[in-house]
């Protein structure tokens, strides 16, 4: 290198240098204009696993609480991944997000720059799935907006239930209805073809859980399935909603107290001075079949109840094959046997009870006692206490 090229050679190496430094310059006012809004600068304040009751749309709804103390605005994008428990596929899930700022159908939002004294932003989220429930996955948070550049914020853990209202609810509920007017009516129509009158009057029936065997079984069985949706059933059911199985039961429970109110709202008092009090309580057969239905209804009402139960415990492999067949056909077993005792005690109880009847017996008994110098009184003509199923 000689004296003349050194003055080139420094030139170019000074050109190249501040080429460098005005490239650098220029990078930094370009992120000066548009700041970069990173991960720890978005506060997700209820990033907690969520639990979604989806509706008859299969459609659920959950809120974020989100703060970006960021200096600049903040684009979030949010998608869900879903996969249905019953054949661990992954479903079409869509998410829509909005806030009190931006009313819009898309899965992005605008989120503002955090002010001291300010509430966070507070996002709506719509999460339509075509998975079949119960489904579980993922929510996903991330920024930017723009699918080149994504940074995932959170991934939050998800959960979808069954709704609470389903057809099968209709189907448990109206259809143990049905069941239970069905017999009632084949029996009434028995005690028609054995020449027996439905207004004929009837005594009043001693009801308590001691006596009634229908009663019995509709208690014993809700106990035992809300002590199982309580504590064996998983929180992802797959037939009915967890809490719909608690309320069902409770409701047939319930059920079963209507039957004796309603034979009581239609009982007359007649005037016997051969009775204990006084007074007689009377009733109507075709009342008494009304009050076996709604007995009937119940106790119907919860041996479906044990069946849906013993279908979530094998779907949800809590129980071995061999012993829900069993289960189940002792269930059908117990169901047909009830159908067939039912109508044997309403028809022999509206044909034993009737005040005929009984007047009928009271005169023989009188008949016997006047051949044998005897004098027959007091409590023996009081109308005899029997139980309503």
């Amino acid at each position: 290198m000689t004296l003349l090229t050194l003055p080139r050679t420094l030139l170019l190496s000074l050109g190249a240098s501040l080429a460098v430094v005005l490239a650098f310059i220029a990078n930094d006012s370009a992120a000066m204009g548009e700041p970069t809004i990173t991960s720890t600068q978005i506060e997700i304040l209820n990033a907690q696993p969520l639990t979604l009751t989806l509706d008859s749309q299969n459609k659920a709804a959950t809120t974020l609480f989100i703060r970006n103390i960021a200096a600049a605005p903040a684009v979030l994008s949010f998608e869900a991944v879903v996969k249905s428990l019953k054949d661990n596929t992954f479903a079409e899930t869509t998410v829509k997000a909005k806030s009190a700022r931006s009313n819009t159908d898309s899965n992005t939002i605008d989120v503002p720059p955090y002010q001291v004294g300010q509430p966070s932003e507070l996002v709506s989220l719509e999460i339509a799935s075509k998975a079949s429930p119960p489904a579980e996955g993922y929510l996903v948070v991330a920024l930017p907006a723009s699918t080149d550049n994504k940074k995932v914020l959170a991934n939050i853990q998800l959960k979808l239930r069954l709704p609470i209202t389903s057809w099968l609810v209709n189907l448990l509920v109206f259809g143990a209805l049905a069941s239970a007017s069905f017999i009632a009516f084949y029996s009434g129509r028995q005690l028609t073809k054995q020449k027996q009158d439905l207004c004929a009057e009837m005594g009043m029936p001693l009801w308590s859980f001691a006596g009634s065997w229908a009663s019995n079984l509709t208690v014993a069985s809700g106990v035992l399935n809300t002590t199982l949706a309580v504590t064996v059933l998983s929180e992802q059911t797959y037939y009915l909603n967890r809490s719909t199985y608690t309320v069902l039961n409770m409701l047939f429970v319930g059920i079963s107290g209507l039957a004796p109110i309603v034979y009581n709202f239609t009982r007359k008092t007649v005037e016997n001075a051969t009775a204990v009090d006084g007074v007689e309580y009377r009733g109507r057969i075709a009342w008494f079949l009304i009050a076996s239905a709604i007995t009937l209804w119940a106790v119907l009402g919860q041996l479906g109840m044990q069946t849906l139960t013993l279908l979530e415990l094998h779907a949800a492999r809590q129980l071995p094959t061999s012993v829900f067949v069993t289960l189940l056909i002792a269930l059908a077993v117990l169901t047909i046997l009830l159908v067939i005792y039912a109508i044997y005690t309403i028809c022999k109880t509206a044909t034993m009870q009737t005040i005929k009847k009984i007047e009928t017996s009271r005169e023989a008994i009188r008949v016997e006692a006047e051949k044998a110098g005897r004098a027959i009184g007091g409590p023996i003509w009081s109308q005899p206490r029997w139980a309503l199923l």
